[in-house]
C-alpha cells in the first residue's frame, strides 16, 4: 500500500483498506505479506510507486478559513511472480475485497480458463453487445466466439464454458449434437 498524509476525508478510506489488507495477511498464513510506503519519504519509493502505476493525487482542503491544494497517494499493488496489479487511487472501499481477490487469483493461476461464447444463431455478441461483461470477464478468463461449420466441428481446445446468448435462429440438430458431447 503506498499512501502519504492523507486530507480528514480519506482516513476512514486508509484505515478501512489497511484493516482489510490486515485480515488477508492474517487469513494468508503467511502467504500474504502487507507492506505500506510512504512516496514523499524519498525519491525511489516515488519512482517505484509510478513504475508500478501508482500516481500523485491533488487533494482538495478546506481548513480554518481557508482553501488548500494538498497532494498525497492512496494506491495499492499486488505483486506475485514478477506479475503486478494495481489500484492507482482508491477512493473507496467498497470493492476492495473483490478486487484483491480478482488479483490474486488473476496472478496465481496457472492456467487461465477459456469462456467460448457461440456464435452463427443470431446470439448477442460478447464483443457488441455486452462490451463491460467482457471487461470484467477477461480479467480472469479468456475468450472466444465461436462458429461451427463444416472445418470446425468441436469446441475449441480447453473451453470452460458453453455461453449461448439467446439466440433468434434455431440451432441445427448437429450442432446441439456437437454441444451435447
Amino acid at each position: 500500500l503506498f499512501y502519504s498524509k492523507l486530507p480528514a476525508q480519506l482516513q476512514p478510506v486508509l484505515r478501512d483498506t489497511k484493516d482489510i489488507l490486515r485480515d488477508y495477511q492474517t487469513l494468508g498464513k503467511g502467504n500474504i505479506n502487507v507492506s505500506y510506503k510512504d512516496p514523499n519519504e524519498n525519491p525511489q519509493l516515488r519512482e517505484e510507486a509510478m513504475s508500478l502505476g501508482i500516481r500523485e493525487v491533488s487533494f482538495n482542503v478546506i481548513g480554518r478559513g481557508e482553501f488548500q491544494l494538498q497532494k498525497g497517494y492512496l494506491g495499492l499493488v499486488v505483486s506475485y511472480a514478477g506479475k503486478n496489479e494495481n489500484i492507482p487511487f482508491i477512493q473507496n472501499t467498497s470493492d476492495i475485497e473483490y478486487r484483491l481477490t480478482s488479483f490474486i487469483k488473476k496472478l496465481t493461476a496457472k492456467e487461465r480458463k477459456k469462456i467460448v461464447f457461440l456464435s452463427g444463431h443470431g446470439e448477442k455478441s460478447i464483443y457488441r453487445d455486452y462490451r463491460a461483461l467482457k471487461g470484467e470477464i477477461e480479467k480472469q478468463f479468456d475468450i472466444e466466439e465461436f462458429a461451427f461449420d463444416k472445418d470446425k466441428t468441436s469446441l475449441p481446445e480447453k473451453t470452460e464454458v458453453l455461453v449461448i446468448a439467446g439466440p433468434s435462429q434455431k440451432i441445427d440438430d448437429n450442432t446441439r449434437s456437437i454441444i451435447k458431447g
